[in-house]
């Protein structure tokens, strides 16, 4: 969690620096599609995002927050001879990404439909327990990842919706974003 905060703050001082422009906050969910995502469950999370123009149709963007995704998932194994071998792990992943990029807006006062691209650096996160006949333990991992993030959306004067597929390595997932736009 302090990684959290701390990402929090960097970006913080980076809008301030930079002052103009919009900022938005807002409230996220993620349904995972990647390769390894079996027993995963619906991920939800909040995201903070300052937007600048660069022209009349576009702006840069930076971005960046937290997403809680909850895992479970068990396995037997037969043993010739023996009982089987039962697991069951329950745990869940934490995802921390910050992102920098671009929206193209179709109108040119920057609202309306929009297409977007992101890139930057997710840290994941995951913490669980392994149980099997009694026995406990504490299992936990983190690493970065390269993101990449293509979106469309509709950005109102208050109010941006976005429907984005979010790329980490195999844990991809598909998005839905709705934020409030703060100046």
């Amino acid at each position: 969690m302090k990684h959290v905060f701390t990402i929090f703050l960097f970006y913080g001082s980076f809008v301030f620096s930079f002052g103009q422009g919009r900022t938005a906050l807002g409230a996220e969910g993620g349904v995972p599609t990647g390769s390894n995502t079996d027993g995963i469950g619906t991920g939800f999370g909040a995201w903070i995002r300052h937007e600048k123009g660069i022209n009349k149709k576009f702006t840069w963007t930076a971005s960046a927050g937290y997403l809680y995704f909850p895992a479970s998932a068990s396995a037997t194994f037969p043993i010739p001879g023996s009982p089987p071998i039962t697991f069951s792990l329950t745990g869940h992943y934490n995802f921390a990404p910050v992102l920098l990029g671009t929206k193209f807006y179709l109108s040119e006062n920057f609202s309306g439909l929009y297409f977007g691209a992101e890139f930057g650096v997710t840290v994941r996160t995951f913490k669980g327990t392994i149980l099997s006949y009694g026995y406990s333990q504490s299992v936990s991992e983190r690493d970065n990842k390269f993101t990449m993030v293509p979106a469309v959306g509709f950005h109102t004067k208050r109010f941006d919706l976005a429907f984005r597929y979010t790329i980490i390595d195999q844990s991809n997932y598909c998005g839905a974003r709705i934020g409030y736009t703060l100046n």
